[in-house]
């Protein structure tokens, strides 16, 4: 898998939710909360997510860094 959209009404995801994958670009929306700190993606999307703010959008990986895409 290289891409997942997680809506608003997804509030939650647990620990390895999304491990193992190859994601390059998550859709989220606001204020998703995940267990564990960083266990939930690869690359530390956790950590990066919450230090900006839990602010929904896209947000793509390029060369092992994650990057909010500007609307």
């Amino acid at each position: 898998m290289t891409s997942v959209i997680i809506p608003d009404s997804v509030t939650f995801i647990g620990d390895g939710a999304f491990r193992n994958n190859q994601l390059t670009s998550i859709s989220i929306g606001n204020n998703v909360t995940f267990s564990g700190g960083d266990e939930v993606f690869e690359y530390g999307f956790d950590n990066f997510y919450n230090k900006n703010g839990r602010i929904a959008g896209m947000y793509i990986l390029r060369e092992g860094q994650w990057y909010m895409m500007h609307n």
